[in-house]
This record gives C-alpha cells, sequence and structure tokens, in this order.
C-alpha cells in the first residue's frame, strides 16, 4: 500500500549508469547493470570512510517510452567528506510522492515494482506523473540484499 507524502529537494552524488527499465520488452537484457553499479558505489563508500548513512537509487527516464533509465546509486553530497573524481552530482526536486515499501530480497524488487506500478497504484487511484523516482535505502531498515527483512522505498511523483 503506497502512502502519500511530500519530499524535500536533494543535492545528491553518486555513480550512474543508463540500463534497460523494467517497463521495456527487453526487461532482462541487462540484468546485472544495477547491482554491479551498487557494488562499485558501496565500495568507493568504503574507500572513504562512509558508513551507516541513507542512500538512494535516482531513477530518471533516457527515452520516452520509459524503455531505457538514467539510473544513479547516490548519497546525500553532504554526508561526504569530499567528491570523488568519477561521481556525478544529481539533484532529486522534491514534491509529492507516492512512497511504497517493499520488504524482502532485492532479487524480487524489478517483480514488486511491476506490479506496483501496474497493479497497486492503479488500485489505490494513484497517478504517476513524468519525474524521478527515488529509491530510498535507510541505514536501519535495509539489512541487505539478499535480507528477507530488509526494507526500502520507492517514491514516484504523482500529482
Amino acid at each position: 500500500m503506497a502512502r502519500i507524502e511530500s519530499l524535500p529537494a536533494l543535492h545528491l552524488a553518486g555513480l550512474s549508469v543508463q540500463t534497460v527499465s523494467i517497463f521495456s520488452p527487453q526487461r532482462s537484457a541487462d540484468p546485472g547493470a544495477i547491482p554491479a553499479l551498487w557494488g562499485r558505489f558501496m565500495g568507493a563508500l568504503a574507500a572513504l570512510g562512509v558508513q551507516g548513512k541513507t542512500v538512494y537509487g535516482l531513477v530518471t527516464m533516457a527515452a520516452a517510452d520509459h524503455s531505457v533509465i538514467n539510473y544513479t546509486a547516490a548519497i546525500a553530497e553532504s554526508d561526504l567528506p569530499s567528491l570523488p573524481a568519477d561521481f556525478v552530482r544529481s539533484e532529486y526536486p522534491g514534491g509529492k510522492v507516492a512512497r511504497a515499501t517493499h520488504v524482502g530480497p532485492l532479487a524480487d524488487l524489478g517483480d514488486w515494482m511491476h506490479a506496483l506500478f501496474t497493479a497497486q497504484l492503479p488500485a489505490q487511484g494513484i497517478v504517476v506523473v513524468d519525474g524521478p523516482h527515488l529509491e530510498i535505502y535507510e541505514a536501519d531498515r535495509f539489512c541487505g540484499g539478499d535480507k528477507a527483512t530488509s526494507e526500502m522505498d520507492l517514491c514516484v511523483p504523482t500529482a
């Protein structure tokens, strides 16, 4: 069940990749792109001595039909002691969102998101509008990608 709330704007920094979205017919074309990006990103944070902070997945559409996305594994820029050379800065505009919580291993995330967009949100009468999607991985709720008790939130812009 999604809830409606307002998020603040965020100044983020992290690593990016362009890949196939869950809405593409080629959905399984590159299933390792985002997990590999997170591996590099978390390694970079560890090298900087950054731990126990909320991290984000920022999704922007790279194709009008939503078949290709730009995905950024990021952290609030203010949580970094310095900005690594390969990190990119990103702005999340904030605003009104539908926020839903996924509980369980990340291997289930793609199917959960597909069900959220195609069934759950429409059943609640929630209309998603164009804009960036934000995944939120809070350090006290997300306990690892393979854990059944791990929680993360997906926030999508709504009217």
